[in-house]
């Protein structure tokens, strides 16, 4: 029986449990909503309390090691699968993107039309000359990762259009969780004055920082999910190398390979986005 009809069966309260990255959220939520309108019942929607994910949110719970899930007559982890996960079986030759395989394998949601999550942004500058960018991950970082001589060209483009360069790049203070971490790269131009590396890790700051740019550009992490909310679809720049920004989001957004880099397409693409707003 799929978590819907489950849900739709039980009596009482009924806690939904989602242990899974920051850009996994941001692209799950509109999943979760729909499927609250689908099965016509609220169920209550929470996270490990280090992720701070009712800064995203203010329906998420926090969950801690003391947390009583005895106190909810039906509990489901949220497997959330990547394409090409076995644990889901498909039987169609393409495989949607990932909110969409979670939402009808996984869920059993009738189907829909995914439409991006926007948070509201306070932090918004007018004429902004920032540019959010985030060219390292800390996991899965032969599939996703900049080489840094690619960040480099990257970095100095946007300078020479006439922008300003921010990092926006942390380390969680739960890396241990993550069996693939590894710290991240590190370019000579990078201090506490344009990277966030320098800072202890907290999505508030994140938030922030993000919603001061006016584009952002980013492998596929986190970061620029978070960018994709707070700025907009049309405002963001995906960095490819062999992941794909829409296996994860079911809206079509502008990508740059980073292998074989072409110089001059992040100054170009930039100068075409200026013309768009």
């Amino acid at each position: 029986m799929k978590p819907i009809d489950k849900l739709r069966r039980t009596a009482g309260r009924s806690l939904f449990i989602f242990d899974h990255g920051l850009g996994d959220l941001i692209n799950f939520l509109p999943v979760w909503y729909e499927f609250i309108k689908q099965a016509g019942i609220t169920p209550i929607l929470g996270s490990s309390l280090k992720r701070q994910f009712d800064l995203i949110d203010k329906n998420i719970i926090s969950i801690d090691d003391l947390f009583n899930k005895r106190r909810y007559n039906y509990v489901y982890k949220i497997l959330y699968p990547d394409p090409k996960d076995s644990s889901i079986p498909i039987d169609v030759s393409d495989e949607p993107p990932k909110p969409y395989l979670c939402a009808f394998y996984e869920l059993g949601m009738d189907h829909f039309v995914w439409k991006p999550y926007h948070m509201v942004n306070k932090y918004r500058i007018d004429n902004s000359k920032r540019i959010g960018v985030h060219l390292f991950g800390h996991t899965g970082m032969h599939k996703k990762f900049c080489p840094v001589e690619v960040a480099e060209q990257i970095w100095k483009e946007i300078i020479e259009a006439g922008y300003e360069p921010y990092e926006c790049h942390m380390t969680p203070d739960f890396a241990d969780e993550y069996p693939d971490f590894i710290e991240a790269d590190f370019m000579d131009c990078l201090n506490k004055d344009c990277s966030l590396r320098y800072e202890k890790a907290d999505l508030k700051k994140m938030i922030e920082e993000i919603g001061k740019c006016k584009f952002f550009i980013g492998i596929d992490s986190g970061p620029i999910y978070l960018a994709s909310a707070l700025l907009g679809l049309d405002n963001i720049i995906g960095l490819e190398n062999q992941k794909k920004h829409n296996n994860f989001l079911p809206k079509h957004i502008v990508t740059v390979p980073v292998l074989n880099y072409e110089a001059g397409s992040i100054y170009n693409q930039l100068r075409t986005m200026e013309k768009w707003l």
